[in-house]
Order: structure tokens, then sequence, then C-alpha cells
């Protein structure tokens, strides 16, 4: 992460959480000394818990740039479970409702976009069955913001 305070990094990662995700970070255990352990609660977003701890003590994340791991995706990985969605969508919810909320602000429009979007995401049931997030998702400024800074895709 490029910020220069863990305020920055923290409201950063509130608006989106996808960007650092397990295993591309690494601390030393003395750390969960001050944050704690893992919230058990979690079993699929845990790291995206432990980053919020992390940047929430003041301390703050480098990025370095190297490969760390090497992934093997196949059709039956974890992240492709379509049995586990509706695991993976209630703990995003609670990720956001716990960590994420906390760190925005209704009265910031990129933060009020991020409302929108975790609306779109958790809330939103469509009409007449057609949901068009893809269209929806456009009227939101953090989407142009995200466009505007070379994101392609999240």
């Amino acid at each position: 992460m490029s910020k220069s305070t863990t305020e920055e990094q923290l409201k950063a990662y509130s608006r989106w959480p996808e960007f650092l995700n397990t295993p591309t970070f690494f601390y030393r255990r003395e750390l969960l000394n001050v944050i704690g352990y893992c919230n058990e609660k979690f079993k699929i977003y845990e790291d995206m818990v432990m980053i919020f701890k992390i940047i929430g003590a003041k301390v703050k994340i480098h990025y370095v740039n190297k490969p760390t791991v090497q992934y093997r995706i196949h059709a039956n990985s974890a992240s492709r479970n379509k049995s586990i969605d509706e695991i993976r969508e209630r703990e995003a919810l609670d990720i956001f409702r716990m960590y994420q909320k906390k760190n925005l602000n209704v009265f910031n429009l990129i933060d009020l976009s991020v409302y929108y979007e975790n609306w779109l995401r958790f809330k939103y049931k469509g009409l007449y069955k057609l949901k068009g997030i893809s269209y929806l998702r456009k009227l939101s400024l953090f989407y142009w913001y995200l466009k505007l800074h070379g994101v392609k895709n999240y």
C-alpha cells in the first residue's frame, strides 16, 4: 500500500478490501500480542479481519513487489466452489458491518458510493428477476474512481 499513514491505509482498505488478501501479507508473531488472534467466526475472510486489526492498531502495511506463493487454480478450488457462496456472502456482509462501515463517512461521496455498492451486493434483489447490477454499478462514484485509477475489474 502506498498510503503514507495508517489512517489513509485504513480508509483505503475499508473502501476496497479485495486488493490485499492472503497469502500476500506477512507479520511477526509478536503482533498477535497487540491485535489478538483471528476471529474464528470467519472461515473464509479471516485474512481481511486480521488486516483491519493490524492497520487499526496503527501498524503500517508495506508492499513487497515479489512473488511469495504460487497458486494452483482448478475447478474444485475453494474460490470457485459454488457450495460455499452463501457462507462467503454472509461473511463479506459481516465484515462490511463490523469493520468497513465504521471507517466510512456517509458525507463523503466516495464512501457513500461504497455504501451503495454494498447495498447492490447484499440487499438489492432486482426488479422482475432482473438485477442489472453492471448498469447500476456505473451510477457509483466509486466505480468511476477505480476506473480513473486504472482498475479494470473489481
